[in-house]
């Protein structure tokens, strides 16, 4: 019985190790990585308990509850590794749906799928913050230049108005000089006609 024992912690030792390396080859940085080990741990150590349980070291009750709590500290394991990180996600692009850039998030220091997912999303927080922001400072500055356009609209207006006072009051000043060249030209005419009409008389 001992060296079924001893052969099956043998295992254990060897089989750990081999799954680690299997699933870092397989899964890198993903989160798969670590619930794969947790995993493969507790298969290996549940397998044990029943290979202990049959070896006749303890009952079938005593191995079921060792059995349960190690699948149970699996379940929570697995699950805080996933929920809590996912949770954190969810609530940081339900804040950015609301619109609420200006909060700060905290950077995920994990290099997993969720981890990465977690700092993308602070990320974007930042950026679409940063081009609202520029958004702004584009729109005033648009809102001035409109104003000073406006305004040099107005001068030019103005400056047009007086030109065409100024070219009406020397088109005005034009028409009286020709009336009086007119009128002298034709005074002249006159007498120059009846001087011409005396000396014939004489």
């Amino acid at each position: 019985m001992k060296e079924i024992l001893i052969s099956q912690l043998v295992n254990i030792l060897v089989a750990i190790p081999i799954a680690f390396i299997v699933l870092r080859i397989l899964f890198k940085k993903s989160i798969l990585l670590n619930i794969g080990i947790i995993f493969a741990v507790n298969l290996i150590l549940v397998s044990f308990v029943g290979i202990w349980q049959s070896a006749g070291y303890t009952n079938k009750l005593v191995s079921f509850v060792i059995i349960a709590i190690l699948t149970i500290i699996s379940v929570v394991l697995i699950a805080n590794m996933v929920k809590k990180p996912l949770q954190n996600a969810i609530k940081k692009v339900v804040l950015i749906s609301e619109g609420r850039l200006d909060i700060k998030f905290d950077k995920d220091k994990s290099q997993n799928e969720i981890g990465i997912l977690n700092n993308s999303l602070s990320d974007l927080s930042t950026r679409l913050l940063s081009i609202i922001s520029d958004i702004y400072i584009n729109a005033d500055n648009l809102v001035v230049a409109s104003q000073q356009f406006g305004s040099a609209s107005q001068q030019m207006s103005q400056g047009a108005s007086e030109q065409a006072l100024s070219a009406e009051e020397v088109s005005s000043s034009m028409e009286e000089m020709i009336a009086y060249f007119d009128l002298s030209n034709n005074k002249q005419s006159f007498v120059g006609k009846k001087q011409f009409e005396n000396k014939k008389v004489k």
